[in-house]
């Protein structure tokens, strides 16, 4: 066999897809064609392209390692691309490759190095936790266009990017670089999705907050919480006011957001807040209730609320309840109104919709099973009704 015939092969075997016969068939004339096969980018891309599809792409470094080949060719450099691609897919992680190859794909220009780009991106967000593999990301190149998939859009790369940089600026306490770069994507990006421009301008007003600019940061985020009204919003004002020293708007807010109906292990940093917030002695019952229910989930406990708390101990139900009561006993007394169902319009897998009868008919959506004739408790978010309780 020559090495016309030889590559010829390979090709007919790529046209069946019978990878593992091209590796093979490298295997047993690799001595004999080394210097043509180190030079020719299409025998190249097709054996990287059948170490991927026959789950060898861990071994794609030692090919391009033991036949000196270069990323000069395009199609060498995309058929890595996508062997790098799998390698992050099985978390077979290397940092110093990732950075060469995506430098090299990003100066091709090419709408299919692009296409690696961006799976590479994808695919490293999910298992990549070092904070600078984002960093090896040309920010300017990366598309502006949502993507598409089975008809629906997804926000495009250039967001993403913006949304876990910014994310993970803030997890790392950088808070000036995540103000700048939460405005910068706020000023870049014509079209969000997932909510971005309010997770965006949240990052900013915690990063305000946390370089000690507390007024913007709270009037930023009670614009916010109008529009996203989540509990831990309401828990990060609290957590502003307590800085600026208004304790009894702090409690209030921090009141709100522990009564919302959300599991209590979720909510560990506002009962934190409260404990703050409170006397002595139910400061001190709420530090158990931290200490309990990292037990309870295995997380680790701090030795500060370790010391706090010492050998103080109750029932973890009768602690849960009494607090529970505490919260409930302390909601500002006009937050809430009481009414009757009078009329549903849709029941189905989303929810039920329908209107309550209480000072004027209010509009409801819920998730609750409520029937007509119930008498609920319900609170007001922008003239629409949601129902906290079922009276009955």
């Amino acid at each position: 066999m020559n090495y016309k015939n030889f590559s010829y092969e390979i090709y007919q075997l790529k046209q069946a897809q019978k990878f593992n016969e091209i590796l093979e068939l490298l295997d047993n004339n690799k001595q004999k064609f080394f210097n043509e096969i180190k030079q020719d980018k299409f025998v190249i891309s097709n054996i990287l392209t059948s170490l991927r599809k026959t789950n060898n792409s861990n071994l794609a470094d030692r090919f391009i390692d033991e036949f000196q080949i270069n990323f000069d060719e395009e199609l060498v450099l995309n058929a890595y691309g996508w062997c790098l691609f799998e390698n992050i897919k099985n978390k077979n992680i290397n940092l110093f490759k990732i950075e060469k190859t995506l430098n090299l794909l990003f100066q091709t220009n090419s709408n299919y190095s692009y296409n690696v780009i961006t799976n590479i991106l994808r695919i490293g967000i999910k298992n990549i936790e070092n904070p600078s593999f984002l960093d090896f990301f040309n920010k300017e190149k990366l598309s502006l266009t949502p993507q598409i998939f089975n008809s629906k859009e997804y926000a495009s790369d250039k967001e993403k990017w913006y949304s876990q940089k910014t994310k993970q600026l803030i997890n790392m306490k950088n808070y000036q670089e995540c103000y700048e770069l939460s405005k910068e994507a706020l000023e870049s990006i014509n079209k969000f999705h997932n909510f971005n421009e309010i997770w965006f301008t949240r990052r900013m007003a915690l990063s305000l907050g946390k370089l000690g600019n507390l007024d913007e940061a709270i009037s930023s985020l009670e614009k916010i919480y109008k529009k996203k009204r989540e509990w831990y919003i309401l828990g990060e004002i609290a957590e502003l006011y307590l800085q600026k020293g208004d304790k009894e708007k702090s409690f209030e807010l921090a009141i709100s957001a522990i009564n919302s109906r959300v599991p209590l292990e979720f909510k560990l940093g506002v009962i934190s807040l409260l404990s703050k917030l409170v006397d002595e002695k139910m400061a001190l019952k709420h530090l158990l209730l931290i200490k309990k229910i990292k037990q309870e989930k295995g997380y680790k406990i701090q030795n500060e609320i370790l010391e706090k708390v010492g050998d103080f101990d109750m029932d973890f139900k009768v602690l849960k309840k009494e607090l529970g009561k505490f919260w409930r006993d302390n909601l500002p007394k006009d937050i809430f109104k009481t009414g009757v169902i009078t009329k549903i319009l849709h029941d189905n897998e989303r929810g039920i919709v329908g209107f309550i009868k209480s000072d004027k008919d209010y509009y409801f959506s819920t998730k609750l099973k409520v029937k007509i004739d119930d008498k609920v408790e319900f609170e007001l978010i922008n003239e629409k009704a949601k129902i906290t309780k079922i009276l009955r």
